[in-house]
């Protein structure tokens, strides 16, 4: 997905979801180990082998390397919008030197 998505030049994508990784292929991985007993549990294969470390994070990375910025955990009135053309803006709080943040996300709607 992320492929098409860069193949495209979108400027930004979001959605909402607390990440546009699989949940266990992020770091949370590493400090819940209870999680991943319960997914190596539920599937009945280890984490490692459904979810391989050489893919970890793979959409955050990828879509970093290609200048596109992000916007998880959206929220609010999606429905008034989807499948609308509409204009974006996010205005992130300022944090020199940060990664990510916290933003406010508007539609702009003609």
């Amino acid at each position: 997905m992320c492929d098409y998505l860069v193949e495209k030049r979108v400027k930004m994508f979001g959605g909402d979801l607390a990440s546009m990784d699989h949940s266990l292929h992020v770091r949370v991985r590493y400090f819940r180990p209870d999680l991943v007993k319960e997914y190596e549990t539920q599937t009945g294969k280890s984490i490692d082998e459904t979810l391989p470390i050489k893919d970890f994070e793979h959409v955050h990375y990828h879509m970093a390397r290609a200048n596109i910025p992000m916007l998880e955990n959206l929220g609010g009135e999606l429905a008034e919008v989807a499948g609308k053309r509409v204009d974006v803006g996010a205005f992130p709080w300022r944090w020199i030197n940060g990664e990510g943040c916290i933003c406010r996300v508007v539609a702009f709607q003609p």
